[in-house]
C-alpha cells in the first residue's frame, strides 16, 4: 500500500450473521475519473479507489452475537490522527483521506479508540510506510485514566509500543496487550512520534478485542446458586447485568425449565432490543 496514493478497499468482507460474505471483483468498479475522485475528497490521481455495485449481498453484523471467543476489531485510519495543538502554527500535515504524514515542526499526533467496557484488549496492529533509512516512526499505545466518579489527576500509562525499521516501505506488526478495558475511568489512544517528516507515513492502526464474562463475585446473589455451583459465574453475570432477577427474591431456580415468555425477557434485556 503506497502512502498518499491508495485507499483501503471499502467493504473487503461483508458479514451476515456469523458467515463472512466476500466481496467479489464483479461487485466493485474502480474510480479513476479525477473529478469524481476530487468530489469524494481524494487526490485526483488516487489509485485503488472502488465503488460497490452490488450492495445487497449482505449486511454488517450487529455488535452482539459474536460470542466471547471471536475477536472484534476497531480501526482508525491514518488521516484520523491529529497533531498536538499546543504549538501554534506547527500542526501541518499531509492527509489524503487515508494516510497521515506531518509536514510542520510538530512531530507528534494521536488518535483515540472506541472500545467497549469490560472487553479483553488483545492488542494492536499497525500499518505504516518507512522509506527513510536514518529515521523511524514510533507508535505508543496508551491508557489515560481518571478517577471513575471524582476529580483527580490524569494517569498516562504506556501499555505497548513499537516502531518501523529499515527503509523498505510498507510495514505492519502486531503488539500484544492483554488487559481488560475500563472505559469508566480510561480512554485508549495511539500516539505517533515521527523522527523525521520525510519518508514516514502512518496508514492505519487497529485494536483487537473480544468480549468476556465478568469474573465471579465472592458472595452469591441467589441462595440456590452457591459459589461452588458449576454455572455460578455465568448466572451472576446475568444477574449483575439485569438480564435476570431470579425466580423469587432470593433464588434463581437453576434447574427449572424456561418458558417462551421468560426467554423473550432474557433475550430482550441481554440484547437491548428496542424498536420504534
Amino acid at each position: 500500500m503506497k502512502h498518499g496514493r491508495e485507499l483501503l478497499t471499502i467493504g473487503v468482507g461483508l458479514v451476515l450473521g456469523l458467515v463472512a460474505i466476500p466481496v467479489l471483483a464483479a461487485d466493485r468498479v474502480p474510480v479513476t475519473d479525477p473529478a469524481t475522485l476530487a468530489s469524494m475528497g481524494f487526490s485526483p490521481d488516487a489509485q485503488n479507489v472502488y465503488m460497490m455495485t452490488n450492495v445487497a449481498r449482505g449486511e454488517e453484523a450487529a455488535d452482539f452475537g459474536i460470542g466471547t471467543s471471536h475477536p472484534h476489531y476497531t480501526g482508525v485510519q491514518g488521516a484520523t490522527f491529529q497533531c498536538r495543538r499546543n504549538i501554534a502554527g506547527s500542526c501541518q500535515y499531509i492527509a489524503d483521506g487515508f494516510t497521515f504524514q506531518p509536514q510542520g515542526t510538530e512531530i507528534f499526533a494521536t488518535a483515540e479508540f472506541q472500545l467497549p467496557q469490560g472487553a479483553n484488549l488483545s492488542g494492536f496492529r499497525w500499518w505504516a510506510s518507512d522509506t527513510n533509512p536514518a529515521q523511524d516512526l514510533t507508535i505508543f499505545f496508551e491508557s489515560v485514566c481518571l478517577p471513575t466518579f471524582s476529580a483527580g489527576t490524569p494517569v498516562n500509562t504506556i501499555i505497548g509500543q513499537d516502531s518501523t525499521t529499515g527503509s523498505g516501505g510498507d510495514q505492519s506488526n502486531f503488539i500484544a496487550i492483554g488487559q481488560t478495558v475500563d472505559t469508566l475511568a480510561c480512554t485508549y489512544t495511539a500516539r505517533l512520534r515521527f523522527d523525521s517528516t520525510a519518508g514516514l507515513v502512518i496508514q492505519k492502526v487497529r485494536a483487537q478485542w473480544n468480549r468476556q464474562v465478568s469474573p465471579a463475585p465472592a458472595v452469591a446473589t441467589f441462595s440456590d446458586v452457591p459459589t461452588s455451583h458449576p454455572f455460578f459465574q455465568f448466572i451472576e453475570a446475568l444477574a449483575a447485568s439485569g438480564v435476570t432477577t431470579g425466580c423469587t427474591g432470593s433464588t434463581y431456580c437453576p434447574n427449572d425449565a424456561v418458558t417462551r415468555g421468560q426467554m423473550a425477557a432474557f433475550l430482550s434485556r441481554a440484547l437491548g432490543l428496542y424498536f420504534e
